[in-house]
C-alpha cells in the first residue's frame, strides 16, 4: 500500500518534467517569425559583420527589413542576407510554472527519506513528523523554484541565419 502511494506521489510530481509543453525553437533560416511581427516591434539585429543595432520594425518583405534605428528618425532598408540574428528587444518573464514544478520535485526528493521513515514507523507521532517534514521540504522547494523562475527574464530569438 505504501509503495503504491510513493509511486503515485512520484508520478504526480515528475509528470510535468517528462511531459513539458513543446516550445517552438528557432529554426535557422525561418524568416516567417519575423514576417509575423507587428509594426513597431523593437528588435535587436546582429549583422553578418558582427555589429548590432537596435531598431523598431516598420515592414518585413521576403528579402529585406524596413527599420527605424533607435536614436535616428530615418527609415533604413536592410537586406535579409546581411542579417545574422534577430532578437525581440522587449524582455519577457519566463513562465513560473515549470520552475514551480521543478522546485516541488526537488523538495519532494530531498524530503522523501523523511516520508519513507514516517510511513514505515509504527508510531503515529513518527508518521506525523515524517509527513510534516516532507511537506515542509515540498513547500520550500516549490517556493524556491517559483521565485528563481520568476526572477529569470529572457529574450526571444526570432531568426538566425543558416550557416553557410
Amino acid at each position: 500500500m505504501m509503495n503504491r502511494a510513493l509511486i503515485g506521489l512520484f508520478l504526480v510530481l515528475a509528470s510535468p518534467l517528462v511531459v513539458q509543453p513543446a516550445f517552438a525553437s528557432v529554426v535557422p533560416g525561418k524568416w516567417e517569425k519575423v514576417e509575423l511581427l507587428p509594426e513597431g516591434t523593437r528588435i535587436i539585429i546582429t549583422l553578418q559583420s558582427g555589429a548590432k543595432m537596435r531598431a523598431a520594425l516598420e515592414a518585413v518583405g521576403p528579402h529585406a527589413l524596413k527599420l527605424r534605428e533607435e536614436g535616428r528618425n530615418v527609415s533604413i532598408q536592410l537586406p535579409k542576407d546581411e542579417v545574422a540574428k534577430i532578437v525581440e528587444q522587449s524582455r519577457r518573464a519566463d513562465s513560473v510554472v515549470d520552475g514551480t514544478w521543478k522546485g516541488a520535485l526537488g523538495g519532494a526528493i530531498v524530503g522523501s527519506p523523511w516520508l519513507i521513515w514516517g510511513l514505515n514507523s509504527k508510531s503515529e507521532d513518527a508518521t506525523s513528523v515524517g509527513v510534516g517534514v516532507f511537506l515542509i521540504h515540498l513547500l520550500v522547494g516549490t517556493g524556491v523554484g517559483a521565485g528563481v523562475d520568476a526572477a529569470h527574464l529572457s529574450r526571444r530569438v526570432l531568426y538566425r541565419a543558416p550557416k553557410n
